[in-house]
């Protein structure tokens, strides 16, 4: 299948650490942010980088914090739904437009959810072929502030299957 996980290879690439909650000084976004393309330039010129086409872009939300709390974690909001800050629409196109590999971040949809369109998956992934990786913990990065780095990755080849869990690994350059 042409867009089977099985036929990725391992991910090796720049990676680049976009630490939002950091730039508005908290521990965690609050469950209804939206990450906006303004947003994401500001944090790039505080933080100078830039992100380039082929990079991971990882943006850390500070939810990783909430990791062993499922019920605000997965579930913050009224019932079952998952709740959750993110980029929209526009968030996801400042990434395409920029041809990055992947995009990922601390929570458990990447996307400012609910929405049950899910319209940055399907830009991303469906759209642009740009990878998506989810419940990442980004805390030590940020806390040392370490911003670019290796990121290394690689997928399980699950047969038939359009993800798969990686363990991703931030090699940073020594100092």
């Amino acid at each position: 299948s042409v867009h089977a996980i099985s036929g990725v290879p391992p991910i090796v690439r720049r990676g680049v650490l976009l630490d939002i909650a950091g730039h508005f000084h908290l521990d965690a976004l609050p469950e209804n942010f939206a990450i906006t393309p303004q947003q994401l330039e500001e944090v790039c010129e505080h933080q100078h980088v830039e992100v380039r086409a082929g990079d991971v872009v990882l943006f850390r939300t500070g939810w990783a914090k909430f990791w062993r709390d499922p019920q605000k974690f997965i579930t913050a909001g009224a019932g079952a739904q998952v709740t959750g800050p993110g980029p929209e629409l526009p968030g996801a196109e400042w990434l395409s437009q920029r041809r990055v590999f992947a995009a990922g971040s601390d929570t458990v949809a990447f996307e400012k959810v609910p929405d049950p369109n899910m319209p940055v998956h399907v830009h991303l992934l469906v759209e642009k072929g740009i990878h998506i990786v989810e419940c990442l913990n980004l805390e030590e990065l940020a806390t040392s502030q370490i911003y670019e780095f290796l990121f290394a990755a690689a997928p399980m080849k699950l047969e038939g299957g359009t993800g798969a869990p990686v363990r991703p690994i931030a090699i940073a350059a020594s100092a």
